[in-house]
């Protein structure tokens, strides 16, 4: 601890000698600074408190049902004779059901259909010649489609050639209703 002083106290005056020649002897007559013999090295910071994980909540959230796929048609061919429809009627026992498949005229006229996805209600409204709400096709060739199912219940896909007087009309259907398990079929 001694040397250590005396090294300071020499550096000291070291640079309090070449201070003074650079400042023109200004200060030349000035002691050194006395070295402080109680100084002691600075103390280590104090180390951060340990990190502990917050508490988490955990909120169990209820699975997704398991979806179940059920093919109503696959590529069956149906023959609409003119002022006709096919009805292909389904259940649904949930809003989250889905609709979807495909329909492609093979012949017959312009080989062209009209095809509507409707609850009961308004399936009942369309046989009424009136307008229905749902989804429709429009004057097609091919459709494809997939529909979310927006009530549980009785739901129907229409394929119709009612507009055709004279024409029959021949389309090939596949269409799969995808429901949660347990819901009604």
């Amino acid at each position: 601890m001694f040397r250590r002083s005396l090294a300071v106290l020499a550096l000291g005056a070291v640079f309090a000698c070449s201070s003074s020649k650079d400042a023109g002897q200004a200060n030349a007559s000035a002691p050194p600074p006395a070295p402080d013999s109680t100084a002691v090295a600075p103390a280590p910071a104090p180390a951060p408190p340990p990190v502990t994980p917050a508490a988490t909540t955990t909120t169990s959230r209820p699975k997704p049902p398991k979806m179940v796929k059920v093919t109503i048609e696959n590529g069956s061919v149906a023959t609409i004779e003119p002022l006709k429809w096919q009805d292909y009627q389904f259940k649904a026992g949930s809003d989250q059901c889905t609709v979807s498949g495909r329909i492609e005229a093979l012949a017959g006229g312009n080989k062209d259909f009209d095809a509507f996805i409707l609850d009961d209600d308004n399936f009942k409204v369309w046989t009424s010649s009136l307008e229905p709400k749902g989804t429709s096709s429009g004057r097609a060739q091919k459709w494809s489609f997939n529909q979310k199912i927006t009530a549980p219940g009785t739901w129907h896909l229409l394929i119709s050639n009612r507009f055709s007087e004279l024409s029959k009309k021949v389309v090939k259907v596949w269409f799969s209703r995808t429901c949660p398990d347990g819901s009604t079929s």
